[in-house]
């Protein structure tokens, strides 16, 4: 499939049971076809990439109306159980020129709607790493090669060295 026969919805907002199934019910309602669709969670977030065809037309849905719609109808459900001052996104958009790594897009997508946690850094408190549960970073200039070492510590998880790549990248 070509980058330009469909097209791309991009949500972040708080993650509960029940979610994927709304918003598919909602695409299902609209007659849009669902290409592909990837999601992550994170610390009671959500963030997802959907792509979607013009069910009755096929390919990239060209009507602005429909467009409108299926933005109104995907932020209602964002916005079902959300609280006043949480973040939440809905972008309808035509696909990027250059291929993106989805898993790479939903970083990003996760970046922006800050779902991480700011390391405290280590006050002295945590000279055990043994049972500690904070991220700890340390940046140290390397004068003499012209670089600088990051120092990470943490626990360990799936997909982190993914993650700590595209963070120094953005």
């Amino acid at each position: 499939m070509s980058p330009t026969e469909y097209t791309v919805i991009e949500m972040t907002g708080r993650d509960r049971p029940g979610l994927i199934s709304e918003i598919s019910t909602a695409l299902y309602e609209l007659r849009c076809h669902v290409t592909a669709a990837v999601a992550w969670t994170h610390n009671a977030r959500a963030a997802c990439i959907i792509h979607i065809e013009d069910g009755l037309k096929g390919g990239p849905i060209m009507a602005p109306k429909l467009l409108a719609q299926v933005q109104q109808k995907l932020e209602s459900v964002v916005d079902a159980h959300h609280e006043s001052d949480e973040r939440r996104s809905v972008r309808l958009t035509a696909p990027a020129a250059g291929r993106i790594h989805t898993e790479r897009q939903l970083h990003q997508l996760m970046y922006a709607d800050r779902d991480y946690e700011q390391c405290q850094g280590c006050d002295g408190s945590c000279r055990q790493w043994n049972g500690c549960t904070r991220t700890h970073v340390t940046i140290e200039a390397c004068r003499e090669k012209g670089y600088l070492v990051v120092n990470l510590r943490c626990r360990d998880r799936t997909k982190l060295l993914f993650d700590i790549v595209c963070a120094l990248n953005t």
